[in-house]
């Protein structure tokens, strides 16, 4: 506390002089100071904060482009070791037990990726619920029975490059059976892209070329308004609108999760 004192001086020829300060004053701040520092503060923070989020944002795109790029890298495993032909984006063991996979689970069983890498088959910009109910980064166990909760990248189950289908699981679900050398251009081939259904999580396929098409997902543009996609010659390419037209895809979801239409050309 500030507690008024006083100190007397003697001038040559005169009285006593009474001079009154306060104990301690000389390094206090003033109201209006004070006042100047907090606004201070507060632009710098209204600055910073665009900023640092931006650059967030930024590094988690580039781990995404990472993830799909090693995810292609895996599916490239796969079919080196099946003559060529693609996973099921969801298949049947054919015994009407319901025990159906996921592509991300077939990957993990066929062993064409370690199971403790699995984490490379989720956005980390979007809610994605791993197979064991959890979310990655957990220190909680992946390997239980049920896959229903994989919310994993989309795979691509459509395309106009591509259209043979044959098959059919005892649950009514279709299987692709389709060879890579079928593919006439590798480099303009959707895989593995971004992905989102009407819960807000990631959504494990592509069904169709509009926006949830058969399983109330599609492909979602979270990444500055260009989703990131991964084609089978392994290239990567953060796709705007008229980009994921051109691979066959009409509609898809935008960062706010609203449907939209994609324009026919530029």
């Amino acid at each position: 506390m500030n507690i008024p004192y006083e100190t007397g001086r003697r001038t040559p020829g005169g009285p006593a002089r009474i001079d009154q300060g306060f104990r301690g004053g000389a390094g206090a701040f003033t109201l209006i100071e004070l006042l100047t520092v907090i606004a201070i503060i507060g632009i710098l923070a209204a600055i910073l904060i665009p900023v640092v989020s931006s650059v967030r944002d930024s590094a988690r795109a580039a781990e995404c482009t990472s993830n799909l790029r090693q995810t292609v890298n895996v599916l490239h495993v796969h079919l080196s070791d099946h003559d060529g032909v693609f996973l099921s984006g969801q298949a049947s063991d054919g015994t009407g037990n319901r025990q159906d996979l996921q592509w991300g689970h077939v990957l993990e069983n066929s062993r064409a990726i370690d199971p403790n890498d699995i984490e490379i088959f989720f956005c980390p910009s979007q809610l994605a619920v791993r197979r064991d109910g959890g979310y990655p980064g957990q220190a909680t166990p992946v390997h239980l029975a049920s896959i229903w909760g994989w919310r994993t990248y989309g795979y691509n189950m459509y395309s106009d490059e591509v259209r043979e289908i044959s098959g059919a699981t005892s649950s009514g679900n279709s299987m692709f059976r389709l060879n890579v050398n079928a593919i006439r251009e590798p480099s303009l081939y959707p895989v593995f892209m971004d992905s989102v259904d009407d819960r807000g999580v990631q959504r494990f396929l592509i069904a169709g070329p509009r926006a949830g098409d058969g399983r109330g997902g599609g492909v979602h543009l979270r990444h500055n308004d260009r989703a990131n996609v991964a084609f089978l010659d392994g290239h990567v390419e953060a796709a705007d609108q008229h980009r994921l037209r051109e691979t066959g895809l009409t509609s898809g979801y935008d960062a706010r999760e609203n449907v939209v239409t994609f324009p026919r050309t530029r």
